[in-house]
């Protein structure tokens, strides 16, 4: 069975976190991608705390891509040093661990 991954990285727009689904998509390294809010985010940053309305993307892969995803985010991301985070999932039905495997792979099974 594959390991699952769930990323998640927060966008200051819908349209930053859409165009960062959409190329995760295009490029196999995600098989779902959510996006959600707006939500208030409350950070540190540069010893100030700040308060954002933004987005929340959560990106359905598998493990072994990671860190190609999140080289991805950072490429496209406007923000200086976007949060990403993954999580791993610690159980998936049949069914979802052969889409997730199957959607996210872009050469021939060996």
């Amino acid at each position: 069975m594959i390991e699952a991954l769930e990323i998640t990285v927060s966008c200051p727009d819908d349209g930053v976190a859409r165009a960062l689904a959409d190329a995760l998509l295009a490029g196999h390294l995600a098989a779902c991608c959510t996006v959600s809010g707006p939500v208030e985010s409350r950070y540190v940053w540069h010893g100030a705390v700040e308060t954002a309305s933004e987005v929340v993307l959560a990106i359905k892969t598998r493990a072994a891509l990671f860190d190609a995803a999140a080289e991805l985010i950072r490429t496209h991301h406007p923000y200086d040093t976007p949060a990403i985070f993954g999580h791993a999932v610690a159980l998936t039905d049949a069914a979802t661990s052969a889409w997730l495997d199957e959607t996210t792979r872009t050469e021939e099974p060996a």
